[in-house]
C-alpha cells in the first residue's frame, strides 16, 4: 500500500484534531470526576458508569481537578496553623452566639464553607457540623428545623442549647471538600462527646465531592500521611495527561486510516491495523511527548497548590503551557531557522494561542446555552461547537494575521539593516582614521629623514667653505715646453 496516504482538507483536517482533543480531554476529566451513582455496589453496572463519565465531561470538572490539589494544599496548612485534627486543638476562625433559637448577631456569621462546632452551656463540644455555606446552613437549616419542630411539639436534636444558649465557633475553609473532611475526621475521634455520632464518609461514596473529601479523611491524622497524599494527586494530574495526550494521538492515527480508506477505496484490513498499532506503540514509546503532556498535569496540579482562583482558569494554564512551548521553540530554532521560516512559526503560534484562549474561554458559556437541550451530553457537544469554532477563526486569523506580522518584522528587519549599514559605516570611519594615522605617522618617518638630509648637506656645506691649500700656478707656456719635451725624449 501507498505511504502517501489521502488526508482531509486542511481547515476540516484542524477542527477534527481539535475536537479529538477537546472531547478526549473532556472525558479523562468525565472519568476523573465522575460521582459514584451505586455506592457500595458489588457489579459494574456499563450504562451507569457511562452516564456518571458523560455527566462529569463538562467545563466544572476542570475547576474541581484543577482545585483537588489545593484542598490537600489547605488541610495541610491548617493541620499546622489550626490543629484541625483534634477538638482539644483546633483554632477558630469566628464564632457567634445562639440565644432563644435566634442568632444575636447575623450580619457577623461566615457565609462561606467552614466546619462549625457548638458548644453548650457547660463550655463543652456537642455537635460538629459542615456547609458550604454556614450562614445559610444555621439560617435556612438548623434554626428554621428547631421553629418548625417545636411548632409541631417535637424536639429539635438541638432544641435545649438554642433555648438555653450556646456558642458556635466556626474554621473557615475554601472548598466545601475540606470542611467536609475536616468535620468527618472530628466526629470520629470525638463520637462520645457529640450528639451527631454517626461517621461520616465511612463507607463508598456517591458524590464526587463527598469522594475527594473521604480520601483526604483518612489521611488527616498524620502529616506525613497528608504529604503522600498531595503527592498522590499531582502524580494522577500527570498520569491522567499522559493518558489523555495517548487517547487523543491514537484516535487521530484511527482517524488518518479512516480518510484514507473512504478517499482510497483500499482496504487492506491486516496492513492498516499494523500501521495503526505501529503508530501508537511508537506514541508509547516516545517519552518526550509523554512527558510533555506529563509536565502539563504537573504544572495544572501546582497551579491549584497555589491558588485556588488561579485553579478556576484551568484551560489557560494548558494555553499558556503550550504558548510558552511553542515560544521555546522558536528561541531554540532562532539561529537555525530562516527569514521564511521563523515567519511562518510566529503566525503559526498567534494564530493557535489566539483561537485556543477564544474558544476554551466560550466553551463555558456554550455549555450553559445547549445544556437544556442535550442533557448529560452537553460537554461533548460544547467541546465539537468550540472545535468548529477554533478552526473557522484560526482560518479567518490566517488570513490577516500573517500581512500583521510580515509589516512588523519587515519593520524589524529594515530596521535592523539600518543598523547593520550604520555600523558597517562606523568600522568604514574607524578604517579611514586608521589609515590616516598611519599616513600621518610615514609623513612623520618622512619628514625625520629630510630633517637628517639637511643636516647632512649642511656639514657638507660647511666643509666645502673651509681654506684650501695654496695651488701652484701653472703657466701656459711652461705646460707647452715640458710638453716638447717629453715628445722628443
Amino acid at each position: 500500500m501507498r505511504e502517501d496516504l489521502q488526508t482531509l482538507p486542511a481547515l476540516s483536517n484542524k477542527i477534527v484534531d481539535k475536537a479529538i482533543d477537546n472531547v478526549t480531554r473532556k472525558l479523562v476529566l468525565g472519568a476523573r470526576n465522575r460521582k459514584n451513582s451505586r455506592p457500595d455496589a458489588k457489579s459494574i453496572n456499563v450504562k451507569s458508569e457511562v452516564s456518571d463519565i458523560l455527566s462529569a465531561s463538562n467545563t466544572s470538572s476542570y475547576v474541581d481537578v484543577a482545585g483537588r490539589a489545593s484542598d490537600w494544599k489547605e488541610v495541610i496548612s491548617k493541620s499546622f496553623s489550626h490543629g484541625v485534627s483534634s477538638l482539644s486543638t483546633i483554632q477558630f476562625d469566628s464564632e457567634f452566639n445562639v440565644v432563644g433559637g435566634e442568632i444575636l448577631d447575623s450580619k457577623s456569621v461566615h457565609n462561606g464553607p467552614g466546619v462549625y462546632v457548638v458548644y453548650g452551656k457547660s463550655g463543652k463540644p456537642v455537635y460538629v457540623g459542615d456547609a458550604e455555606k454556614v450562614k445559610a446552613r444555621w439560617v435556612a437549616g438548623h434554626l428554621n428545623e428547631n421553629k418548625q419542630k417545636t411548632r409541631s411539639g417535637e424536639a429539635y436534636k438541638l432544641s435545649s442549647e438554642f433555648e438555653d444558649g450556646c456558642t458556635v465557633k466556626v474554621l473557615h475553609t475554601a472548598t466545601k471538600e475540606t470542611a467536609a473532611a475536616i468535620e468527618a475526621n472530628l466526629i470520629a475521634n470525638h463520637k462520645k462527646e457529640l450528639i451527631n455520632k454517626k461517621e461520616e464518609l465511612s463507607n463508598g461514596q456517591g458524590t464526587r465531592s463527598n469522594i475527594e473529601a473521604k480520601k483526604i479523611k483518612e489521611r488527616i491524622n498524620s502529616s506525613t500521611e497528608l504529604f503522600k497524599g498531595a503527592a498522590k494527586e499531582i502524580g494522577e494530574q500527570a498520569a491522567a495527561s499522559a493518558i489523555e495526550g495517548l487517547m487523543a494521538s491514537a484516535i487521530k492515527h484511527l482517524k488518518v486510516e479512516l480518510v484514507d480508506l473512504f478517499k482510497s477505496g483500499k482496504a487492506n484490513a491486516k496492513f492498516r491495523i499494523k500501521r495503526f498499532l505501529n503508530a501508537v506503540i511508537n506514541d508509547i514509546k516516545n517519552l518526550k511527548t509523554n512527558l510533555a503532556q506529563m509536565l502539563k498535569g504537573i504544572l495544572e496540579a501546582v497551579i491549584g497548590l497555589v491558588s485556588q482562583a488561579i485553579a478556576q482558569i484551568y484551560n489557560l494554564v494548558r494555553n499558556l503551557f503550550d504558548l510558552a512551548a511553542s515560544a521555546y521553540s522558536l528561541y531554540k530554532g532562532r539561529q537555525s531557522m530562516s527569514t521564511e521560516e521563523m515567519l511562518n512559526q510566529v503566525i503559526e503560534t498567534i494564530v493557535i494561542s489566539g483561537s485556543l484562549v477564544l474558544w476554551d474561554a466560550l466553551d463555558v458559556s456554550i455549555e450553559g446555552l445547549i445544556f437544556p437541550y442535550t442533557g448529560i451530553f452537553t460537554g461533548i457537544i460544547a467541546s465539537i461547537i468550540s472545535a468548529i469554532g477554533f478552526g473557522l477563526t484560526s482560518h479567518m486569523l490566517s488570513k490577516y494575521v500573517p500581512k500583521l506580522v510580515q509589516f512588523i518584522m519587515g519593520f524589524g528587519i529594515s530596521h535592523q539593516m539600518a543598523l547593520e549599514e550604520r555600523r558597517a559605516s562606523y568600522l568604514l570611519i574607524v578604517d579611514s582614521y586608521n589609515l590616516n594615522q598611519e599616513l600621518h605617522e610615514s609623513a612623520c618617518a618622512l619628514l625625520q629623514s629630510e630633517v637628517r638630509v639637511c643636516e647632512k648637506m649642511k656639514t657638507m656645506t660647511s666643509k666645502l667653505k673651509e681654506p684650501t691649500p695654496e695651488i701652484k700656478k701653472i703657466e701656459k707656456s711652461d705646460l707647452l715646453s715640458k710638453i716638447k719635451e717629453f715628445n722628443h725624449a
